[in-house]
């Protein structure tokens, strides 16, 4: 599976992304229970598919997706709470940068 900041289609903040694959619900919480709860994922699926995913569909799995030496060195570190590690999309759609990496060089550190 490969998911996206596929901006207008959706949106840009991958927060957003993450919440809605682990919950099946939008961006206004509904529907309630989510929508085909059956299909939620966990933290680490949800991650995985923006990553890995993506960076394997684009062609580019070789350097890119995972945090390894010899890959490309772009990536965001978030302050999350450890709700999301037991399945809380909610808690993850709270999370905060606390560091951007694009290059090797860092971006933008709180």
């Amino acid at each position: 599976m490969v998911f996206g900041s596929d901006v207008p289609v959706a949106s840009i903040d991958p927060r957003e992304g993450v919440y809605a694959a682990m919950e099946r619900r939008g961006n206004a919480g509904g529907p309630a229970g989510g929508w085909r709860p059956e299909e939620k994922l966990g933290f680490e699926d949800a991650v995985r598919c923006y990553t890995l995913g993506a960076a394997l569909a684009g062609g580019v799995g070789h350097r890119r997706g995972t945090l390894a030496p010899g890959q490309d060195a772009d990536l965001v570190a978030w302050q999350v709470a450890p709700e999301v590690e037991r399945g809380s999309g909610d808690a993850f759609r709270a999370a905060r940068a606390m560091l951007t990496v694009v290059a090797g060089e860092v971006v933008m550190q709180v």
